[in-house]
């Protein structure tokens, strides 16, 4: 059994999310399933409404979350679930241009 997003299973098959430096950029991630789940962006964290950082928060079953930052950091990203069953379904590509 694998974990999916959207359908898909694993870097590559997963969708490829792109945004370029200065760009306001938020995720809308739900866990669509009776699991818990954490959700984290590879070099990047965002504040959280208390003003503190977060870079993996956990989602509930049938919970979601938004992360959102104004992006300052180019590269190839992986975003992915911590729960490291998932990690192996549940991850993707982002990639940020200069």
């Amino acid at each position: 059994n694998f974990e999916v997003i959207n359908g898909h299973t694993a870097a590559g098959n997963t969708p490829i999310v792109r945004a370029v430096v200065g760009q306001d950029v938020a995720w809308h991630v739900f866990g669509g399933d009776a699991m818990f789940h954490t959700f984290h962006v590879h070099g990047h964290r965002w504040r959280r409404a208390d003003g503190t950082f977060e870079d993996n928060p956990n989602l509930g079953p049938l919970n979601s979350i938004t992360a959102r930052w104004v992006e300052d950091n180019p590269g190839r990203w992986l975003y992915h679930c911590h729960v490291a069953s998932h990690q192996q379904g549940m991850a993707g590509w982002y990639f940020v241009e200069p």
